[in-house]
């Protein structure tokens, strides 16, 4: 039996539709709270530990059990996609849209203390990352000078395919990546 000594609670209305149902699917694992929020109180206070279970909530209904990894304070300017990939958003402007409705709305995300926090789902398999939606993204938001050095690999990597397989050699890089992203998407039935 797993021995529950806080709980991490979500809304809907907070996450929005994307990031709640990947939140059901598990595939969410990181949170930004502020100091002031009853689970960052409880790792703050030492209620709560690295290793310790953490009941995961969702507008009232218990989603499961995670692991807490780890809580940082870190600040909005230093936050980025892999930020917001692993708290169920596609864009950094998603996660910013989140941040707002959660109550970060009334100065500059720059100036609140934000706390991340990590866990994992025991028992279950990690993700598979769509590496095909991420370079899309990636190509779609940020220049390639701009890129770090993991996600320039991740959009390297996922080129591989439109420059090897003549069935992309009429679709653009936008076209062949979104193609390939619903073929990886069907195949991991997702």
């Amino acid at each position: 039996m797993i021995h529950t000594i806080e709980r991490i609670r979500f809304t809907n209305r907070v996450l929005g539709a994307l990031a709640a149902y990947r939140l059901e699917k598990r595939q969410v694992i990181q949170t930004l709270r502020s100091g002031s929020g009853s689970i960052t109180q409880s790792i703050l206070g030492g209620r709560v530990s690295v290793g310790d279970h953490l009941e995961i909530e969702l507008s009232g209904i218990l989603v499961g059990h995670a692991k807490l990894i780890s809580m940082e304070a870190v600040d909005w300017e230093y936050l980025n996609i892999d930020d917001a990939w692993r708290g169920g958003f596609d864009t950094l402007a998603d996660l910013e849209q989140a941040l707002k409705r959660a109550g970060y709305r009334f100065k500059p995300l720059n100036n609140y203390q934000l706390f991340r926090i990590q866990f994992t789902w025991p028992g279950e398999a990690p993700t598979k990352t769509n590496i095909f939606r991420l370079a899309k993204q990636l190509l779609r938001t940020k220049p390639i000078g701009e890129m770090t050095g993991k996600e320039l690999t991740a959009v390297k990597a996922a080129l591989i395919p439109l420059n090897i397989l003549p069935e992309f050699n009429d679709k653009t890089i936008s076209q062949g990546l979104e193609e390939l992203s619903r073929l990886f998407d069907e195949a991991n039935k997702v």
